[in-house]
């Protein structure tokens, strides 16, 4: 098998030593699917995903006044998204630890910065985020996806949810 995909695959497992996980593998991934068999993969049959169909009408993102719904800019603001992920999952990571593995993300060659998308409130501050994945078969994943315990409740993580969707369907997923 070739392709970025399984170049990536064994990228990642020469850095963890052959410790890994693929968490989501569509069923229609053929090459993958049998890359993953032919490396040992061990199937693991637990769904934990949701499925939106994007070929219909999507809801439309509502935000209060002066908030933002964008990609995240570069790594002039990798501190502030790396903040609100960081309370959002209730790291304990040391947050120099957190960010450095954030801005390692945002170079590698798996980071797509215009599938970075963050609400933003009136203020500046990053208090919603998510990232989509997509493959060649018009699925696309969101992971990871969080909003600061600050803002929970007030819609803004929903706005954002329904703003990915709007970007993936632009990008042809279905």
């Amino acid at each position: 098998p070739g392709g970025d995909r399984v170049t990536l695959l064994r990228w990642a497992q020469r850095r963890l030593d052959g410790r890994g996980e693929v968490a989501w593998v569509s069923d229609s991934d053929s090459e993958l699917i049998t890359y993953l068999d032919d490396e040992g993969y061990e199937r693991v049959h637990i769904d934990r995903s949701y499925r939106w169909d994007l070929t219909g009408e999507l809801p439309e993102p509502v935000l209060p006044e002066g908030w933002a719904l964008r990609a995240v800019l570069g790594e002039d603001e990798a501190n502030e998204r790396r903040r609100a992920s960081h309370a959002a999952f209730e790291s304990t990571m040391p947050e120099a630890m957190h960010l450095q593995r954030y801005l390692d993300f945002m170079r590698s060659p798996a980071y797509v910065p215009e599938r970075d998308l963050v609400a933003v409130a009136p203020d500046g501050r990053i208090v919603s985020f998510m990232v989509w994945w997509a493959d060649e078969t018009g699925v696309a994943q969101i992971e990871p996806f969080g909003t600061h315990p600050d803002h929970h409740r007030q819609g803004i993580g929903r706005a954002l949810l329904y703003h990915g969707l709007h970007e993936m369907k632009a990008a042809g997923m279905h």
